[in-house]
């Protein structure tokens, strides 16, 4: 989904990429922009490896719950009881249909992202458009899920096929990593002006 904002602002949201957290911080300012203008574009990635580990979870808690799209899922493949294993094999299977594991290079969108932002650094992204963009509301942590460092629900196999098939979404995580160390160290030395501080906040 594309997210329109005030101001000249767009953020560009992934399910299972604070997609909640992000909307909620921007409740109550959600508007078209009517003309490109003079835009600032914010998007927070994640590692797809990481980002199937939280989808997992999330979709095990949903229907152990018995939430009311319990049902859809179950249709989808999974089960309350599933391993990790067979949910691999249900979701790659899927991958271009399931919103939670779409390519997040898909939302990008035609158009360069302004501000990049690593998942893991999320916190400190948004604190520095917040700069620039002082109508949003703080950050604060919807949805979160409990499981281990991903790492440990995948074999090497598994990781491969991972890579093959989202290998775009790993290279954009990659670079998103990349540019937050080259521009915290610019921020470091550059005061610059807002706009400099846009393209360098994460």
């Amino acid at each position: 989904m594309h997210t329109l904002v005030r101001d000249g602002l767009r953020i560009h949201t992934v399910r299972r990429v604070a997609s909640r957290a992000i909307r909620q911080s921007m409740q109550g300012f959600l508007q078209p922009l009517e003309t490109p203008g003079d835009q600032t574009r914010f998007m927070c990635v994640r590692n797809p490896h990481d980002r199937l580990v939280s989808a997992f979870s999330h979709f095990k808690a949903l229907m152990q719950t018995g939430s009311n799209i319990a049902p859809k899922l179950a249709k989808l493949g999974y089960s309350p009881d599933m391993v990790f294993t067979r949910f691999l094999d249900v979701v790659l299977s899927r991958h271009y249909a399931d919103e939670h594991t779409s390519f997040q290079v898909d939302r990008m969108g035609l158009h360069e992202i302004d501000i990049l932002c690593p998942y893991e650094k999320l916190q400190e992204g948004w604190d520095r458009l917040r700069v620039l963009y002082s109508f949003l509301l703080p950050l604060e942590t919807v949805g979160e899920t409990e499981h281990e460092h991903w790492e440990g629900y995948y074999t090497v196999k598994q990781r491969r096929m991972v890579n093959q098939i989202f290998n775009e979404d790993v290279a954009l995580h990659r670079r998103a990593l990349t540019e937050h160390k080259q521009n915290g160290r610019r921020s470091n030395t550059d005061t610059g002006s807002k706009r400099i501080i846009a393209k360098s906040g994460v």
